[in-house]
């Protein structure tokens, strides 16, 4: 089975080595035009190419957990099933990012960094991550990763779904997004980590943001759109102890006359949160493929209709 990539011969040289090393089913190409046939298409950083009149017999494979950006672009056929990563690498960069966010708060390094630029000797104490409660905004693989990894620290985890499942393997308490308030109310952390949809834009505003604790922090490493922009400013004004740490905005790049910049309770890092990275997406990625070409039922394709 024919495998086309949609990637930079010089950008993304050490994807194509690697998926022309992994790829066991058929021959390999480097997409050249928008009509020329395959099985599968695998799309390394988007889709760069219109892809709309091509034939695509099998699936669209994509190195990315999210989904929304090649569906905005309207660049892929109707009606081909999408296969979205999902591998251990983009979970263990999801948690190390997170927690890292939150203990940076927690230990309050921002306050620190702010004297030190002054030579001042402020001794605070930091808070205690042990018995936090923490607000999960889309509890599904990379939530439950993450708030594994902090209910080992001794933090209480609320995560908040779309919808609940029966069985569900989580000591986590569960929150249907019809009870999303008791999930944020009091805690000291809220992270989101919600896709991009018509349900999720700008879900997140002053209304979530008021039932933190006060000195909280809220940490996006999701999607930007899902936050409502103009109400975090207001809110880290209101409560001057709380921080913010984004990965993900509106508009990327951020614009470089955005107040975030300027805030001294904000962080801004790049969206890199949660990267793909060759030699942990494109195994997994392969190897659903294979059960996907073998008519098997596979987990990781994209629900058009929800976006994600």
């Amino acid at each position: 089975m024919k495998l086309l990539i949609d990637a930079n011969r010089t950008n993304h040289a050490p994807w194509i080595e690697q998926a022309e090393k992994l790829w066991d089913l058929g021959p390999v190409a480097l997409v050249t035009d928008g009509t020329e046939p395959t099985d599968y298409l695998l799309l390394v950083d988007g889709a760069k190419t219109n892809h709309r009149q091509r034939e695509v017999q099998r699936a669209v494979m994509s190195c990315w957990a999210g989904a929304d950006g090649i569906l905005a672009s309207g660049h892929l056929p109707d009606n081909v099933p999408i296969i979205r990563a999902m591998d251990d690498g983009m979970a263990l960069g999801m948690r190390d990012y997170v927690v890292g966010a939150f203990l940076h708060h927690v230990g309050r390094f921002n306050s620190h960094k702010k004297h030190m630029q002054n030579a001042s000797w402020q001794p605070q104490q930091p808070q205690l991550a042990h018995g936090m409660k923490i607000a999960i905004l889309g509890y599904g693989r990379l939530g439950k990763f993450v708030g594994d990894t902090l209910q080992a620290l001794g933090c209480n985890i609320h995560g908040v779904v779309r919808k609940t499942k029966p069985n569900h393997e989580s000591s986590a308490v569960i929150h249907e997004f019809t009870n999303w308030q008791g999930a944020l109310e009091g805690a000291g952390a809220l992270i989101n980590l919600l896709p991009s949809t018509a349900q999720t834009e700008q879900l997140v505003a002053s209304d979530m943001l008021n039932h933190l604790a006060d000195g909280a922090v809220f940490i996006n490493a999701g999607r930007g759109a899902t936050l409502r922009e103009d109400s975090l400013i207001p809110w880290l004004e209101k409560h001057p102890e709380n921080e913010a740490i984004l990965d993900v905005f509106t508009t990327e790049p951020l614009p470089k006359d955005h107040p975030f910049w300027q805030h001294p309770n904000i962080l801004v890092t790049p969206h890199v949160a949660s990267c793909s990275r060759p030699e942990w997406t494109l195994p997994e990625l392969f190897s659903r493929a294979r059960q996907h070409a073998g008519g098997c039922h596979i987990a990781g394709i994209v629900r058009r209709e929800q976006g994600y």
